[in-house]
């Protein structure tokens, strides 16, 4: 094995170690990568400090590199392997080297390399953060034991509220808006009973990664609430950055406002969010409570099907006729010629329609043809989509026919006499539900004879419970609860 520590690739160099070595050569290189840059800190150029100390660098790991190229290509070329340089398309031939500010994990085995501002003038944009190793969290090593944990995208922003916190408030970085599946989910025990505020960046694509970051993280029983940093600033502030959310960080804030100011925010931010975090606190109480006095039930728990609702009645979602009812393919034809239209659908919702036809007798030529009157009509499409359905005794939750009724029943269709196939007692649930009813009296009668198996009422945290039919209880405010309508002419 030769010396790692190589100051100039030349050509001869290529494939000088077997390919088998790979790895092993890449994970040297990252070392030397981090030793050199450490080393060489001190002479990261004031102007490219991007408003952060040399202490905050150091306590970080963090170094500096003027002639840095790829990691990972390195170690292809002095394996042999092809290097495909978006530059230059030859073989043979590396990156030019540029100027970055390394910046590991607290593993020490993946670090990004950030170039510097001065950098980025003569750079393809793409090129701007490139990364070493395997993914993973960013953070100060004392993070993880506070209480409540900051949750930013990017290594930059969380040294900046390190520092201007002068470490008071604990911040980790997800290295991007979408990440956090590969950093901070593969460690999601160690957040457990703590609270955390996602500050995500406040443009678009930001929020939008924020929303589904929170909604997996609520899923899995953590404290966690979202805000952004331009929301929580003045107007008067938020002028000086052109009312442009996507250019508010907390390292630009920095830059721009100073230690001091950008402390003030967080600070701030984090008290209006406390009440946001009691509420969250008291649904996950709610939960538990719930799932434990689920677990003294002799047959029942959570997860368990013996805990599922009932499947007598009206599936809540899919309300319409019972779902083991057998369906009349007369009264199909009827409501697909007259009710319900593929030009009306969603692509899910005429897939569904597609299921139903497939288990009820009819041909993929019905299918197509019901959907010709649809200008996103493809023959080609219909028969792919039809050759995918599996026959409903195949699927473990298939499609029913009560889907197509509650469809019907939307644009106005209402069944003239009872279904004689149907149990006398389901007979009366479909013609009770099918009929609309409007008194109080009737609403209530719903409400018990439909809903009473799939939901519960938590009085101490003033919280319905909601059975999804995925395996789930799903928790709603009254307000917002999918029962809302029921609940209030209750």
């Amino acid at each position: 094995m030769i010396d790692l520590k190589i100051k100039e690739y030349t050509a001869d160099l290529f494939g000088k170690l077997p390919k088998e070595k790979f790895d092993e050569v890449y994970s040297e290189l990252i070392k030397i990568d981090l030793d050199a840059a450490q080393a060489n800190l001190d002479a990261l150029p004031e102007s490219d400090h991007r408003g952060l100390t040399l202490n905050t660098y150091r306590h970080f790991g963090c170094g500096y590199l003027h002639n840095w190229i790829l990691t990972k290509s390195r170690a292809k070329f002095l394996c042999g392997t092809y290097v495909k340089d978006d530059l230059t398309r030859e073989r043979k031939t590396l990156p030019p080297p540029s100027e970055r500010i390394i910046i590991p994990t607290t593993s020490m085995q993946h670090f990004n390399a950030v170039a510097t501002p001065t950098a980025r003038n003569t750079m393809d944009k793409k090129y701007y953060k490139q990364h070493a190793g395997t993914m993973e969290l960013f953070c100060d090593t004392n993070a993880l034991n506070a209480d409540l944990i900051v949750v930013v995208e990017g290594e930059i922003d969380c040294m900046s509220i390190f520092q201007a916190s002068e470490g008071k408030i604990a911040a980790v970085a997800i290295l991007g808006c979408s990440n956090w599946k590969a950093t901070l989910l593969p460690r999601i025990a160690e957040f457990k009973g703590k609270k955390l505020l996602l500050l995500l960046d406040g443009d678009a694509e930001g929020k939008k990664a924020a929303k589904k970051f929170l909604d997996e993280l609520n899923r899995n029983g953590l404290l966690a609430v979202n805000r952004t940093l331009f929301d929580a600033m003045p107007n008067a502030d938020q002028k000086e950055f052109g009312n442009r959310p996507k250019e508010v960080d907390a390292n630009s804030i920095l830059k721009h406002n100073g230690d001091v100011y950008l402390r003030g925010l967080l600070e701030r931010i984090i008290t209006d969010a406390e009440p946001e975090f009691v509420q969250r606190q008291k649904e996950i109480d709610a939960q538990n409570l719930f799932m434990q006095e689920q677990a003294k039930l002799p047959d029942a728990t959570i997860g368990d099907s013996q805990s599922e609702p009932s499947k007598h009645g009206i599936n809540l979602i899919e309300y319409g006729y019972h779902d083991a009812a057998p369906a009349d393919k007369d009264e199909i034809k009827l409501i697909l010629k007259d009710y319900v239209h593929a030009r009306d659908l969603t692509r899910d919702d005429w897939l569904n329609i597609g299921r139903i036809m497939h288990d009820n007798g009819f041909s993929v030529d019905d299918f197509k043809q019901w959907s010709k009157d649809d200008s996103r009509y493809d023959a080609k499409r219909c028969e792919i989509d039809w050759n995918s359905f599996r026959d409903a005794q195949d699927v473990k939750k298939p499609v029913t026919v009560a889907t197509l009724y509650y469809l019907a029943k939307e644009r106005g269709y209402k069944p003239k006499t009872a279904r004689a196939d149907l149990p006398t007692t389901d007979v009366q649930d479909a013609e009770i539900y099918m009929q609309g009813l409007t008194e109080d009296l009737d609403n209530a009668r719903r409400l018990v004879k439909f809903c009473g198996d799939r939901t519960k009422w938590l009085t101490d945290s003033e919280l319905w419970l909601i059975w999804n039919n995925k395996g789930v209880w799903e928790k709603h405010s009254e307000k917002n609860s999918c029962l809302a309508p029921f609940v209030a002419d209750f």
